[in-house]
């Protein structure tokens, strides 16, 4: 799709220094600020830091800009990351430091009056919001913003939105734009998992935060994602859809290709009519979904197996294991498996696919709150059990490509009384998300992570960012071991670490060649000792506690059976599963953990180790014959409490010897002692 990223083209007033034009001084700067082109002729913009880069614009001097952060190039120069058009945030590029001057002022800041400010005021808008929403007032003084208290939490929404499947971007998108998270990328062959189609995969959550942070789009442009979709016969006329349509395959001039109706003009009116949606928002639908040639598949006629079928607005379009989305869309416009006639299908014509697409629109989206672009993109208005569920579009940039053609529709009206709802969130960051530009890729992960002479918990994983460790009251320090996944990643927060008695978290960040960071976090429990002033004591008269496991448990042993039979002094007992989750009931087996706290915290932690229980569900059985036997034959090999677990002859080592003892124990021919 060819669409425009926007930005705002407005700022908070800071307080700064002023550059000199030809030197660049040091100084704490809040983005985004001002900048003005200060040349004797004229200025490239570069596509990125460097003048080997592409030239994206030309400025003369004067020439005012958003700066937006800064970045160096490979020889370590500064350069300004700027917004070069300030009707168009899309436009973005790379100015070098000293050719901009960074301005004390904001130019030409909008005047306001009173009453609009306490109108912002009294709506709910957050002051970030504020900057963007006076410029568009005093543009357009007729337009009215209704904030839209959607009374989620900002990290709460972005993280339902991250589901994967639920926001894709498409495979030739910049590697920062997609994600590398479980499910999204396949590490054995280093490519994105296609999620429908192979043509799009799913969208980081960089990205995500960009498109769903309203204020990105509180301008001229991105303000149209917040328009009300409900048919208006005062507001709404043929003339200003044909000027939406023009040089689109629905232009006037070239008709309607079916007979009945003049030109797609008057279907999609007539579409409005019956369904009570919008016709601009129609249309820009069917743009962003066929192509404005009128390219897409769905709308031929011609797909092998669905001839005479069309599907405008690509409903029901998604790829599966039998389907593409094309063939998938098609289906449905036939009416399925079951021949179904909702929506006025099957759509064997051009009017009843766009008539019937109507009608499904408005009435599963529309009449259920979901009644702008943004809404139908991003579902954040109907409580937070709603958000990413029955969402129009899995296409990231979707509302925004929509608004681009929704407000051409609008381009001889703009100075009417429009009415834009804008989604609030609670927690929001300071500023609005900045769109990623880097096209390195995301992989911040580790490959292992470990500290020398321990076992953490839960077992290493890629995905997981929590583990413990418990050591004892003598240890000061500990090394921990961190490897990249990836080349380009670095990694930082290894290494040898003092140790506090109590809690010590140690954090290791991994950041990716786009610059996202992911950060592991090892909390390490340096037990209360006596020398430490700590009272606390435990034993047990029924098992062997060892300086790291606790042995002796018999098998089939309860949760609350085994808790009663420590006995303990200032300090409470509790049983946690193999990934550190505490454990209530059940049977206890090799791999639990058992966890002595005092108010000072952890003053003993120990692995539970069941011989013969190599899988740690607390009996012995022919699965823990077939674990000691893959052990033996080097295809599995057990580890940690398991591998213990497997030396059922206690001679540190598993053998054919082992394996016998599992074998008779199932039998009953000779029990394990434990």
């Amino acid at each position: 799709m060819q669409n425009r990223k926007l930005r705002c083209f407005l700022t908070i007033i800071l307080c700064f220094v002023l550059l000199s034009v030809t030197t660049y001084s040091s100084f704490a700067v809040t983005y985004p600020v001002y900048g003005t082109v200060s040349v004797s002729d004229s200025l490239n913009v570069r596509s990125a830091p460097g003048t080997w880069n592409s030239k994206v614009a030309s400025l003369s001097n004067g020439a005012t800009v958003i700066v937006l952060g800064t970045q160096n190039d490979t020889d370590g120069d500064m350069w300004y990351r700027v917004n070069y058009d300030l009707n168009d945030s899309g436009k973005v590029g790379y100015i070098f430091n000293k050719y901009l001057i960074l301005s004390q002022q904001q130019p030409q800041a909008p005047s306001v009056s009173a009453d609009f400010e306490t109108y912002m005021t009294q709506q709910g808008f957050p002051e970030s919001y504020k900057p963007y929403l006076r410029t568009l007032h005093s543009l357009y003084p007729n337009w009215n913003f209704v904030a839209d208290k959607t009374g989620l939490s900002w990290d709460s929404a972005v993280s339902a939105e991250m589901v994967l499947g639920r926001s894709l971007v498409s495979i030739s998108s910049k590697d920062s734009w997609k994600s590398v998270e479980e499910g999204a990328y396949n590490f054995a062959t280093n490519t994105y998992v296609g999620l429908d189609g192979s043509s799009w995969v799913a969208a980081s959550q960089q990205i995500v935060k960009y498109y769903m942070d309203p204020r990105n789009f509180l301008n001229v442009n991105g303000i149209f994602q917040f328009l009300d979709h409900s048919y208006n016969s005062s507001v709404q006329n043929k003339n200003s859809l044909n000027t939406m349509l023009k040089n689109t395959f629905m232009d006037s001039s070239k008709g309607f290709p079916e007979s009945g109706y003049g030109t797609y003009a008057d279907v999609l009116m007539k579409a409005a009519q019956t369904s009570g949606a919008n016709p601009y928002v129609l249309a820009s639908m069917i743009i962003v979904e066929q192509g404005s040639d009128g390219g897409g598949k769905s709308i031929s006629g011609t797909q092998p197996g669905y001839a005479g079928y069309y599907n405008y607005f690509n409903i029901g379009a998604y790829a599966t294991n039998s389907m593409s989305a094309v063939q998938r869309g098609l289906w449905y416009a036939k009416g399925g498996d079951t021949g179904n006639t909702t929506y006025s299908r099957p759509w064997n014509s051009r009017s009843k696919s766009i008539i019937g697409g109507a009608t499904y629109y408005a009435q599963n989206f529309i009449s259920k709150g979901q009644n702008t672009l943004y809404l139908k993109k991003f579902n954040v208005s109907n409580g937070s059990a709603s958000v990413g569920t029955n969402q129009y579009m899995t296409n990231v940039q979707g509302a925004e490509s929509e608004a681009y053609y929704l407000k051409r529709a609008y381009s001889s009206i703009m100075s009417s009384s429009l009415v834009f709802s804008i989604p609030v969130f609670n927690n929001m960051p300071a500023t609005a998300c900045a769109q990623p530009t880097s096209s390195g890729n995301n992989l911040n992960y580790l490959s292992a992570l470990s500290v020398s002479g321990y076992s953490i918990t839960p077992s290493f994983n890629k995905f997981k960012t929590q583990y413990e460790l418990v050591v004892g009251s003598g240890v000061s320090s500990i090394t921990v071991n961190a490897t990249r996944l990836h080349n380009a990643s670095t990694v930082s927060g290894a290494g040898v670490k003092s140790l506090n008695y109590g809690n010590n978290a140690i954090k290791i960040n991994v950041t990716a060649a786009s610059g996202a960071v992911r950060t592991y976090t090892l909390t390490v429990n340096r037990q209360q000792g006596s020398g430490s002033g700590n009272s606390s004591s435990f034993s047990s008269k029924d098992y062997t506690i060892g300086a790291k496991n606790v042995t002796g448990v018999p098998l089939s042993t309860s949760v609350a059976t085994f808790k009663s039979k420590f006995s303990t002094s200032n300090c409470t007992v509790q049983v946690l599963n193999s990934a550190s989750k505490e454990k209530t009931s059940g049977t206890i087996g090799t791999g639990d953990i058992v966890r002595f706290s005092s108010s000072n915290g952890v003053v003993g932690q120990y692995t539970v180790v069941i011989y013969g229980d190599t899988n740690g569900d607390g009996k012995v059985s022919i699965i823990d014959l077939a674990r000691v036997q893959r052990h033996i034959l080097g295809v599995a090999a057990l580890s940690g409490a398991y591998y213990q677990a497997g030396d059922c002859s206690k001679d540190n080592k598993i053998s054919i010897i082992d394996l016998a003892r599992v074998q008779r124990h199932i039998l009953g021919v000779s029990l394990i002692k434990q």
